[in-house]
């Protein structure tokens, strides 16, 4: 198995699992049952982004997910049907239907990400780039942070060493003097546009919002190599 399928499998897991967390959410009114309508966005937004950067907007297992999540509302039947995609995927995956899933994957048609995020937003997908981009962004902020010798784990409440949120690291960058408040100010506005996409709040902000956004943190990581 390749490291990039390894990867692969590692998401469709952990998205999976950010399911099975939705569903706990499940209440009843009448004879209905529903979920938190914003978690399951942020889902939903998060599952159509990694199969649009995994096999492109038009492969079926995307249009799948892009349907499910334009079509039906906050209820566990939603999030079993997206789970389910992402298990067909798996399955895939793991026993050789996909002969050579590198072939397959679109974001080996991108230098990185950031060139993803732009590419996605030209295709109108302005949710899955916002998210995509806050991703480069963490990411960068934890790299930043190992080159400073900036701890990015924390104990939890059990004592177990969990990663640090993304707007705790920006704290510690900024404290250590990484960079100064108004880098600071900047980032956590870029992180709230990015947790607005990832929790379906998305009048929130518009197409040239997230154009900005992307400009944004492609000069940020040139700005402040890691």
């Amino acid at each position: 198995m390749t490291n990039i399928t390894e990867k692969i499998i590692q998401r469709l897991e952990a998205l999976t699992r950010k399911g099975d967390d939705v569903l706990k959410t499940k209440v009843t009114h009448g004879y209905t049952d529903y979920v938190d309508s914003s978690t399951y966005a942020g889902f939903a937004t998060q599952a159509e982004a990694f199969f649009i950067s995994v096999l492109g907007p038009m492969h079926p297992y995307t249009l799948r997910v892009a349907n499910n999540h334009l079509q039906y509302s906050a209820n566990p039947t939603s999030v079993r049907s997206i789970q389910s995609v992402l298990e067909s995927l798996r399955f895939d995956i793991e026993n050789d239907y996909i002969k050579d899933l590198r072939e397959l994957v679109h974001a080996d048609l991108f230098t990185d990400f950031i060139e993803m995020a732009q590419h996605l937003l030209e295709q109108n997908y302005k949710d899955a780039a916002a998210v995509i981009t806050g991703s480069v962004l963490e990411a960068h902020m934890r790299k930043l942070a190992d080159k400073k010798g900036i701890s990015t784990t924390l104990a939890d409440k059990d004592g177990k060493e969990v990663a640090k949120k993304a707007s705790i690291l920006n704290d510690d960058l900024a404290k250590a003097s990484v960079y100064g408040l108004t880098q600071k100010k900047q980032i956590t506005s870029w992180l709230d546009m990015r947790n607005n996409a990832a929790h379906g709040q998305y009048a929130k902000y518009t197409s040239a919002d997230i154009r900005l956004l992307i400009q944004s943190v492609d000069l940020f990581r040139t700005q402040f190599p890691a």
